[in-house]
């Protein structure tokens, strides 16, 4: 399936050039979390401008990428997190 492959093709507008003073590591999990909250927004949600996604987790990679999708989609947006340290990363 090409999952571990070590070279890939793909559009130009389909990645980006990390910045120097940016590790891979940090990196490594950026993709993954935007299309895990992709699918589940598109995909499974249908999500839309009419919409009001719940997004619980909202302090996490997955749960930041589906706040700002969903916005971008049109949606409102309402983030819950599991204490008051983590209330305000999300946007």
């Amino acid at each position: 399936t090409g999952a571990m492959t070590e070279q890939v093709v793909a559009p130009v507008h389909a990645v980006w050039k990390v910045p120097d003073n940016v590790p891979l590591s940090d990196c490594a999990n950026l993709g993954r979390n935007y299309f895990a909250a992709y699918h589940t927004l598109k995909t499974i949600g249908h999500v839309n401008d009419e919409s009001l996604v719940l997004v619980d987790g909202a302090s996490g990679g997955v749960g930041m990428a589906s706040i700002e999708l969903a916005k971008a989609m049109g949606a409102k947006v309402i983030a819950g997190v599991s204490t008051q340290e983590k209330a305000p990363f999300p946007m």
